[in-house]
């Protein structure tokens, strides 16, 4: 199905509480329990290292432009990198907790 750029535009302008939400059931426990978290059609743990890293792009930009953060370019010693990505997928706002642990501390 293809939506025009005109329709795209019609559906952005309707105000949140334009919305009749009424038919749509809630998200309850049983289906956060199932719930799995996918790019491409594709759960996390079954992507390529290319689309892991396409993944993180792409969640990195929705994160900022939604949350108001910067992206910057840092050149951060190749151990330390190597280190957090071990902790995780999550690993940008992993460095960015401990910047901000270290802001706060010496504000």
């Amino acid at each position: 199905m293809t939506i025009s750029q005109e329709r795209l535009r019609e559906i952005a302008s309707i105000l949140d509480e334009e919305i009749n939400t009424k038919d749509i059931p809630e998200l309850d426990a049983d289906f956060w329990e199932n719930a799995t978290l996918s790019f491409k059609g594709k759960p996390i743990n079954e992507l390529t290292p290319q689309e892991k890293k396409e993944f993180i792009e792409y969640r990195n930009r929705i994160m900022a432009q939604s949350l108001g953060l910067n992206q910057e370019t840092i050149l951060v010693d190749e151990d330390i990198t190597a280190w957090f990505k071990t902790q995780g997928i999550d690993y940008h706002a992993r460095i960015n907790a401990v910047l901000r642990d270290y802001v706060e501390a010496h504000r």
